[in-house]
């Protein structure tokens, strides 16, 4: 007995290739939402105050924020910070921080305004002797700190490097990556509940009904092949990389009107108004959503279909045969005679569409992978047989 039959697997397959098409707009939105209120940049600031922060000494995280390496990178326009820093930067940037405690007598009060702004590497009244090696700079500055859990650490990578600069950046910058890995880790947990949110979003403004695209694919074998062999097509092109959605959009067949979105009024005016940023991502999802309609997947907002053809308030008016025939119809009973089960099925199918759009793309295409490879399995006994 076969563990899934042909019909059921293509509807799987089908599904999935769905759902990584919506995931992926979901992602599209989420990494949209977070440029606009700078979240990586305001996470990446906020773990390195922690990962540098000092009671007993000065704010070094502020202060790391405001070298000239590091400083430089902020878009000073709209006080975007940067949303990414090497560890080759950060370890050169710190030594140099370090380093100039033994110059500069850099202490900053932490009970002081910690606003960037206010924050400036002012040295001391007095010019101060300059060291030239930055070995012995970075020495003398951690010996200028009092005693803490940061000097420590930052005596022990000195000790370490045995007065070799190389060596003593390399240490920092394993440090930094290993830090760095956590914060992923903070990131993509702090990710997931807009990864819900969107995920509703996206199935209540698409009207995804998940329960309604099982029947629809289940009894129409054209979407249902058609969408197999997509999704096979998508399979054979290659992984897709967490975050990498630009690399997934790039494998999808071009949509046939690519300025479907110019010819409307509407959409030019909302992409004009966009940052160049915006702008990429509304092209992105308008890839998605174009994609989807030429595949002609049952979604979308109508007043034909459910639930708006619900309050329709012409009903047609046919013989007690012609009304027999329709109601056995799925698709009327669906849009035209609706009731509690018909109504509550519906929405526990938009309920599980935004559920399962909140696992991300990443996930949904090795579902499919693995769905593929089974079809693909499944189909070699059946071809020895012949032979």
């Amino acid at each position: 007995m076969e563990f899934l039959s042909s019909s059921l697997l293509s509807v799987l397959i089908a599904l999935g290739f769905i759902y990584v098409l919506l995931s992926v707009l979901v992602s599209i939105l989420v990494e949209w939402r977070n440029h606009y209120v700078k979240e990586r940049g305001k996470l990446l600031r906020e773990a390195i105050n922690q990962m540098l922060d000092d009671p007993l000494n000065a704010q070094y995280g502020l202060l790391l924020y405001n070298h000239p390496m590091i400083g430089g990178m902020q878009n000073r326009k709209n006080q975007r910070p940067p949303q990414y820093i090497s560890s080759s930067m950060f370890a050169e940037a710190l030594i140099d921080l370090i380093g100039q405690q033994a110059e500069d007598d850099l202490i900053i009060d932490r009970n002081k305004d910690p606003d960037l702004k206010k924050l400036a590497f002012e040295a001391s009244d007095q010019t101060p002797t300059p060291i030239d090696d930055p070995l012995l700079r970075f020495q003398m500055g951690v010996a200028e700190m009092k005693h803490s859990p940061l000097k420590e650490l930052l005596h022990s990578f000195h000790q370490k490097s045995k007065n070799d600069y190389p060596k003593l950046k390399s240490l920092l910058e394993e440090w930094y990556n290993a830090y760095m890995d956590r914060v992923t880790g903070w990131y993509k947990t702090k990710q997931k509940s807009k990864f819900v949110f969107f995920g509703f979003v996206v199935a209540i403004a698409l009207n995804v009904d998940s329960l309604h695209l099982v029947k629809s694919l289940s009894s129409d074998s054209e979407l249902r092949t058609n969408l197999e062999k997509q999704a096979m097509a998508l399979e054979a092109k290659g992984a897709f990389a967490e975050g990498d959605y630009q690399h997934f959009l790039s494998l999808l067949n071009e949509p046939k009107d690519s300025n479907a979105a110019q010819n409307n009024q509407v959409l030019a005016a909302m992409e004009a108004r966009l940052d160049s940023v915006g702008k990429e991502r509304f092209k992105e999802s308008q890839q998605i959503l174009h994609y989807l309609e030429e595949q002609k997947v049952p979604m979308g907002w109508s007043l034909q279909s459910a639930p708006l053809s619900w309050f329709a308030f012409e009903k047609p008016k046919l013989d007690a045969k012609a009304q027999k025939a329709l109601e056995d119809d799925y698709q009327f009973r669906r849009n035209q005679h609706p009731n509690f089960w018909i109504v509550l099925k519906y929405l526990i199918g938009v309920i599980i569409t935004g559920y399962m759009l909140s696992f991300g793309a990443p996930f949904w295409f090795e579902v499919l992978v693995r769905l593929i490879n089974i079809r693909r399995a499944g189909k070699k006994p059946a071809e020895n047989t012949n032979a």
